[in-house]
């Protein structure tokens, strides 16, 4: 919808925004069907006359049926290797595309003050994820082995007369070098902006992940772009 107000077509929408959403589900059926076809028999047996139009796994099953004559197991083994290889490092290489799209979805944990914790309606749905989802107030122990760290003002709009409080409460809470060590080598820092460096953030790594941070502040637009729309249609 948001694409849509600022004019793009549809087949340029399709690409730019649904494909990429669709991208390790498309992965992961393409590799098994390439899979499956490589190792196709029955349907092959059935179907294809010529030897020369049947795949490897049939070709290696008439190979077998003609050692009973030959007992050529050095060519037999090595053809094996042939069938096989391929389909190995395609798992190997393509593994992570396979487990993505299969499991669509992410690990939550949050790092907060004890009495700055998400409403208890928040917290009991996110049980439901069990491990999930981790809360807890060591921003180390939470960081570890993150992709990505969200981080945001510590004192949001309106609650401008709680800053000082909120500083002092959050003072440890704060994404530095530490925080990044902890999380997995490359990983994305996001905030929605505006930052207050050296607050919740310092200014060393906004400045290292800032094209993260200002796609994601951009995404916001367009986001809230979608929301008029479906509020506003019809009137």
């Amino acid at each position: 919808e948001a694409a849509a107000i600022d004019g793009c077509h549809p087949i340029k929408t399709f690409w730019r925004i649904v494909f990429p959403m669709a991208q390790g589900g498309l992965i992961t059926v393409t590799i098994f069907n390439f899979i499956n076809i490589w190792n196709e028999y029955f349907l092959s047996l059935m179907f294809v006359n010529n030897d020369s139009l049947r795949p490897v796994a049939l070709g290696l099953f008439s190979m077998i049926n003609g050692m009973q004559y030959s007992g050529d197991w050095s060519g037999l083994f090595a053809s094996v290797i042939i069938v096989f290889l391929p389909t190995f490092i395609l798992y190997v290489l393509l593994s992570k595309y396979i487990v993505g799209g299969l499991t669509v979805g992410m690990k939550v944990s949050i790092a907060c003050p004890d009495n700055y914790r998400p409403d208890p309606f928040v917290l009991d749905f996110a049980k439901a994820y069990g491990d999930n989802f981790s809360i807890s107030s060591n921003i180390l122990e939470m960081a570890a082995g993150a992709d990505v760290v969200c981080t945001d003002v510590w004192a949001s709009m309106g609650q401008e007369g709680e800053a000082e409080l909120r500083r002092k409460a959050f003072a440890g809470f704060q994404v530095n070098d530490a925080v990044m060590a902890a999380a997995n080598p490359g990983a994305m820092v996001q905030h929605c902006l505006p930052a207050h460096r050296e607050e919740e953030i310092t200014a060393k790594v906004f400045e290292e992940h800032a094209d993260e941070i200002f796609d994601e502040a951009e995404n916001r637009l367009h986001a809230q772009k979608a929301v008029m729309v479906r509020l506003m249609a019809g009137k």
